[in-house]
């Protein structure tokens, strides 16, 4: 028996000057926050190779993600788009200058 890989990804880190904008926002907001690994395949993770990233993640309710139940309140999805305008403006201009 042999195997034969197809597609795989690799870990990646976030840089981590846009996770600091990124707490930094959600402290400013007050909002709660935390440090996550995520086991989920994003489109950041494979852009992170070549431009600064990272994620903003909001609760799911009852904490089902990836799946029919999934569901996000709206003000949840506020919070987190909140977050984003806070600082998109510098890590827009952060990503210009890595390009």
């Amino acid at each position: 028996m042999s195997k034969t890989k197809l597609w795989g990804r690799e870990t990646i880190w976030f840089d981590r000057g846009v996770c600091d904008l990124v707490e930094q926002a959600t402290q400013a907001l007050g909002y709660s926050n935390r440090k996550i690994a995520s086991g989920a395949g994003h489109d950041a993770q494979f852009v992170a190779s070549f431009l600064p990233s990272a994620m903003v993640f909001v609760p799911s309710v009852n904490g089902k993600s990836h799946c029919e139940e999934e569901l996000t309140s709206y003000e949840d999805c506020e919070k987190g788009v909140n977050v984003f305008l806070r600082n998109g403006d510098v890590i827009v201009v952060k990503i210009i200058r890595v390009t």
